[in-house]
């Protein structure tokens, strides 16, 4: 799955335009690479949560849609958080509050913004999920990200007590694939791992990036993007603490790659040398590989980190392996996943017979890094420099590559 999505640049306001005018710049620019064609409409084409019917920024037919992201090549995809309901959503939340997974007092269980999940142990909701994957397949999309998966399993008073949290995720997940079809690619997102495999083609293993317009529109620090919760480091923490997962349980999914602002006219955009090591540590884990940025927004020297050639070789494929995972902090080996000190540097891995490391500097002043042994000589991908020392100088925020 490579291509394009819309949440981290249009949120809750994307329309039409947008998405086909994103489409078309997308199918022109990446002609050449095979696959690089999925055009991924995300949150905010819907009336509200649980009332999934388009909103009057698209036509009412999404079937139209789909039609014209194949028209120039493409493969259309589409967000959905099937188990979330907004409570007195039209239809959904007003026509059955009954099916809430509910609290000992019998009220809904609310999440932090206000929204519950459904019960997937009630028979009839798994009937509507089935429904929903239908349509779904009706509108002819090639491929789904399912959201906030997590609602369906929390703890609370079910239809069926029997029934498991995690059961009904997987009972109403199952639900929707048999109405989905066995063609289409399900992403999944805001989903507990163990119960993705087996239903999940792809499943995220980070967290949402932190997103560089919202960012500036909040007040959000600076460092929000790089540090910050929603940060690249801490998402390289993520994916590499879960990088054994890769083609085992699922396809791994890092979230997006984004470029825009490294011109500073954008303040909480990336530096190109924070767009390169996200967009190295993306293709590395081998998963999705989805663009996010305005593209026609993108500068010249944003546009050289996300075309290429590269970059794009290294895209999709067997995971990597971060070397020293466990060699950087000195409590117990469980305590590297919760750590706030700097994720795996080194991560090495294959792709077609060539042997690829990555040299990562997740600190805030220039650092020395080793060179790894058979890579004497090998080209850095980013600057096209020869090794031809032992060690590398690596900017701040930045990853130097070697392939050899």
């Amino acid at each position: 799955m490579t291509g394009w999505e819309t949440w981290y640049h249009y949120g809750l306001v994307v329309d039409r335009d947008q998405l086909l005018d994103n489409a078309r710049l997308l199918l022109e620019r990446y002609r050449d690479r095979s696959g690089f064609d999925l055009v991924q409409l995300d949150d905010g084409w819907q009336v509200t949560y649980g009332a999934w019917w388009p909103n009057d920024r698209f036509p009412e037919d999404l079937s139209e849609v789909t039609a014209e992201v194949r028209a120039p090549g493409g493969r259309p995809g589409l967000w959905l958080a099937p188990f979330m309901v907004q409570p007195g959503a039209p239809g959904l939340g007003t026509d059955h509050p009954e099916w809430a997974v509910r609290g000992e007092d019998g009220a809904p269980i609310l999440d932090r913004h206000g929204r519950y999940g459904l019960d997937a142990s009630n028979p009839d909701v798994v009937d509507w999920l089935r429904t929903l994957g239908g349509q779904v397949k009706t509108w002819g999309f090639e491929m789904v990200k399912l959201d906030f998966l997590y609602l369906a399993a929390v703890e609370g008073v079910r239809h069926d007590p029997r029934v498991t949290g995690t059961e009904a995720l997987r009972r109403g997940l199952r639900a929707m694939l048999a109405g989905l079809g066995p063609d289409l690619y399900v992403l999944g997102c805001g989903m507990p791992l163990l119960p993705a495999v087996g239903i999940c083609h792809g499943n995220r293993v980070g967290h949402d990036l932190a997103v560089p317009v919202l960012l500036r529109e909040f007040g959000q620090p600076l460092t929000e993007g790089w540090t910050g919760f929603h940060g690249v480091r801490p998402q390289a923490r993520n994916v590499a603490a879960r990088f054994a997962l890769h083609r085992r349980w699922f396809d791994a999914d890092p979230d997006v790659v984004m470029a825009w602002g490294s011109d500073g006219a954008t303040p909480h955009g990336y530096s190109i040398e924070e767009s390169r090591a996200l967009a190295t540590l993306a293709a590395l884990c081998g998963g999705p590989f989805l663009l996010a940025d305005e593209l026609a927004s993108l500068s010249a020297d944003e546009r050289a980190v996300l075309e290429h050639p590269g970059l794009l070789d290294l895209v999709w494929g067997e995971g990597f392996r971060p070397i020293d995972l466990f060699a950087r902090v000195d409590e117990p080996e469980v305590e590297q996943f919760f750590a706030q000190g700097e994720p795996a540097s080194l991560w090495l891995a294959e792709r077609s017979g060539r042997q690829v490391a990555a040299l990562f500097n997740w600190s805030d002043e220039p650092a020395t890094r080793d060179v790894p042994d058979g890579f004497a000589g090998a080209r850095e991908l980013w600057t096209a420099a020869t090794v031809d020392a032992p060690t590398l100088s690596v900017p701040a925020h930045a990853v130097r590559v070697l392939v050899s």
